[in-house]
């Protein structure tokens, strides 16, 4: 089995792109909802039906166009492969345009370029285009684009990864990915399909086509790791704790759904996976919750999960506090672009299950862990994955 791979991570600070780009997706703010309103209730409304409704006219030409630059990189694209020469990302929304352009973290000087770009954009009459590329060494920084034109029903283009060294540059010996944002605008609808003839650093190239529709998330089947075992869990006796004030960790969700959360259309939004399917007292198990949507989704802090184990009386958390008092949680909304998410590391031992938890002061383990089947639970989208603790 592959090992689970992260995505470059969203930035989350104040000046991150996400933050920025994030201001540029939602309507206008309302100035006041004080003042009482004019909606006449007394009068009837005129609703013209004998008038034609206007149809969109298709594009016929490239009317123009802007290119913003994004840095080169060293942290491998998911699309990078043994013969990918480059890849092609477009955007006919804005709020498709924040989930393709959030993964990045731009240097200051460069977000409000993207920034301004984005308000300036009307996608009526305009796509935006991430092109990416890959060369050889630190000195490709950039992607050229050249004979943007409309060819039938979709967009085409020429895009080269360009060598800004002089030839008395030191450049690093690493592979980079150099991209670019590019707003088209036509003189009608925009087309919904793009093919860039890449070139990379060593002179291959390739047509590579984007549509509008292409998945920003990944695949929940292509995920690394595993939801649950196949077989019925070994049920163990109800957990009883024998610590003089012990109160066990309630269990928020009843019943989630294993291994992928849903909106309320039933699109998939968060997966979550675990590396392994047995592991024994002392070793560890990774768990990755994924954004799998085409969108940039919020969830609870990485806290807000509960570790159970499968007894007669149903799953119970085998965490508990022994002062008493109730457990307290923050509200707070974190974001994730498409593909990130959170990703914890457990050690399997009664210390290792409650350390790096926000109440890794108040949390004990009672009674110690056993073999049987254990379930790692979110919350906030409920979601689970289980393993079995094995001798």
């Amino acid at each position: 089995m592959a090992p689970i791979r992260r995505r470059r991570a969203l930035q989350l600070a104040g000046g991150s792109l996400s933050a920025l780009v994030a201001g540029c997706v939602g309507g206008s703010p309302s100035t006041g909802t004080d003042e009482q309103t004019d909606t006449p209730t007394d009068e009837p409304t005129e609703t013209p039906t004998d008038e034609p409704t206007e149809t969109p006219m298709a594009a016929t030409e490239v009317t123009g166009s802007e290119q913003v630059r994004y840095p080169s990189g060293p942290s491998e694209p998911d699309w990078a492969g043994a013969d990918a020469v480059g890849h092609v990302s477009l955007a006919a929304s804005r709020e498709r345009a924040r989930a393709l352009l959030a993964p990045f973290e731009l240097p200051e000087e460069r977000r409000e370029p993207v920034v301004e770009l984005l308000r300036g954009t009307d996608f009526e009459r305009s796509l935006l285009a991430l092109v990416e590329t890959v060369g050889p060494n630190g000195c490709y920084r950039t992607v050229e684009l050249s004979n943007l034109a409309l060819s039938d029903d979709r967009l085409v283009s020429d895009a080269s990864a360009v060598d800004e060294s002089d030839g008395e540059t030191a450049c690093t010996e690493a592979l980079t990915y150099p991209a670019t944002l590019v707003r088209v605008t036509f003189d009608g609808t925009p087309p919904e399909r793009a093919t860039f003839t890449i070139t990379d650093g060593w002179g291959e190239s390739a047509d590579v086509t984007g549509t509008v529709e292409d998945r920003i998330g990944p695949d929940p089947d292509d995920l690394a790791g595993h939801v649950r075992p196949d077989d019925d869990p070994v049920v163990r006796e109800p957990l009883s704790c024998d610590r003089e004030g012990f109160k066990r960790h309630e269990s928020w969700v009843d019943d989630p759904p294993w291994g992928l959360a849903t909106d309320d259309d039933g699109a998939p939004t968060f997966a979550l996976r675990v590396d392994r399917l047995e592991a024994a007292v002392g070793e560890t198990v990774t768990v990755a919750m994924t954004n799998v949507s085409d969108s940039v989704l919020s969830t609870g802090n990485r806290h807000k999960y509960g570790f159970q184990t499968h007894t007669e009386s149903g799953w119970e958390d085998v965490r508990g506090a022994t002062d008493g008092d109730h457990l307290p949680y923050t509200d707070e909304a974190i974001s994730h672009a498409p593909g990130d998410g959170f990703e914890w590391t457990l050690a399997l031992t009664e210390e290792g299950l409650v350390a790096d938890h926000v109440h890794a002061d108040r949390l004990v383990v009672c009674p110690d862990l056993e073999p049987g089947r254990y379930r790692f639970v979110f919350w906030e989208p409920a979601v689970a994955v289980a393993f079995d603790l094995v001798e």
